[in-house]
């Protein structure tokens, strides 16, 4: 075991040996000195001055994807209100107006909104009894991030559309 002084001296033999080494050929010459951290600091920095963009990029097109995605799900709920209103024996318009006002509710604007409801008609004027009835609707969303204005346009078409049998009866 080593005392404390002796302690010291390891240390001391420890330091001139990280200090000196062997060069090849036998002569004794300094170590290269070893890598500061405040260059390494530098390299993150710029490194991640590099990233940033990429990662600004990827939030904003994930934001943008999911503020879609909301819209096409108000579109499909909006036609199947819609498809419902008909199937249960509304008229034509009267289906359009349903799915038009749930669309309005839904923060669609109705501007940017086309309803269609389609289906066999029966001689009473109504929806022929178990044929399909069906209710499309259309809606331009805005893209709210100028930088994917050039990959998607201003606004992006979303369509949804639900098809229900008629129930019978009409107007």
């Amino acid at each position: 075991m080593l005392g404390r002084g002796d302690e010291r001296d390891e240390h001391h033999l420890l330091d001139a040996c990280v200090l000196t080494a062997v060069a090849p050929g036998g002569v004794r010459g300094r170590a290269a000195p070893a890598p500061r951290r405040g260059a390494e600091g530098g390299q993150a920095l710029v490194e991640f001055a590099l990233v940033l963009p990429l990662l600004v990029l990827l939030l904003l097109g994930i934001v943008q994807f999911g503020q879609l995605f909301g819209a096409y799900l108000d579109v499909l709920a909006a036609a199947r209100v819609g498809a419902r209103a008909a199937a249960l024996g509304a008229s034509a318009s009267a289906a359009e107006a349903v799915a038009t006002q749930a669309a309005d509710a839904m923060g669609l604007l109705g501007r940017d909104l086309e309803v269609a409801v389609t289906g066999t008609s029966a001689a009473d004027g109504g929806w022929a009894a178990g044929s399909p009835v069906t209710c499309r609707v259309t809606y331009q969303a805005p893209v709210a991030v100028p930088l994917f204005w050039p990959l998607l346009g201003r606004t992006f078409a979303l369509e949804g559309a639900t098809v229900m049998l008629a129930e019978g009866g009409g107007p």
